[in-house]
């Protein structure tokens, strides 16, 4: 009887994580691969964590694409809410407040600070097929109704990415590219 206990509650268990059982919680088990790079539309640059840093509240920048796994990004979620889950410091941007050209930084996927609806790691992707597919898209936070930008457009190394309001610009159009090996 224990046996067949036991085996039950270990087919329970296992069913749950196949299905993704267990909340959000389970969803920042980022686990292995894939992993992308985000790229700017306008710069061609890559998305990070300024200094490859694994801070918690470190800037979020663009730098030339290289071999770092701090350029590298898990894509949480389903649907067109998504969390954006990097490779090297475990964490995920963040919108880190409701005001315009607020700097991104990556904080806890799961971190609700000041947020109990737990949305500031949460971006809406503009269209789900066209991100897997490799196009360009924006990237919206439920959390303060901005999207993703690059400040001022800029195209060197470092320049760093905040939440502003939708212009319409390349500056605020990323695509997904798929890092090879994972």
């Amino acid at each position: 009887m224990r046996k067949a206990l036991t085996l039950m509650a270990s087919a329970v268990a296992l069913a749950g994580a196949v299905i993704g059982y267990g909340g959000a919680a389970s969803a920042a088990a980022a686990g292995p691969g894939p992993f992308y790079w985000i790229v700017s539309v306008n710069s061609g640059k890559v998305l990070m964590p300024y200094g490859q840093s694994k801070a918690y509240g470190e800037q979020i920048v663009q730098a030339g694409q290289g071999d770092l796994g701090a350029q590298e990004w898990k894509i949480l979620g389903s649907g067109r809410g998504r969390k954006l889950y990097n490779r090297n410091s475990h964490l995920c941007i963040v919108a880190p407040a409701t005001g315009s050209a607020a700097y991104l930084r990556q904080e806890g996927c799961d971190d609700n600070s000041g947020d109990p609806s737990n949305l500031r790691p949460v971006w809406t992707v503009s269209d789900y097929d066209a991100m897997w597919a490799g196009n360009p898209v924006t990237w919206q936070s439920p959390y303060s109704f901005q999207f993703m930008d690059v400040y001022q457009a800029r195209l060197d190394d470092g320049a760093p990415l905040i939440q502003y309001p939708y212009t319409g610009g390349v500056n605020q159009q990323f695509y997904l590219k798929y890092v090879p090996g994972t």
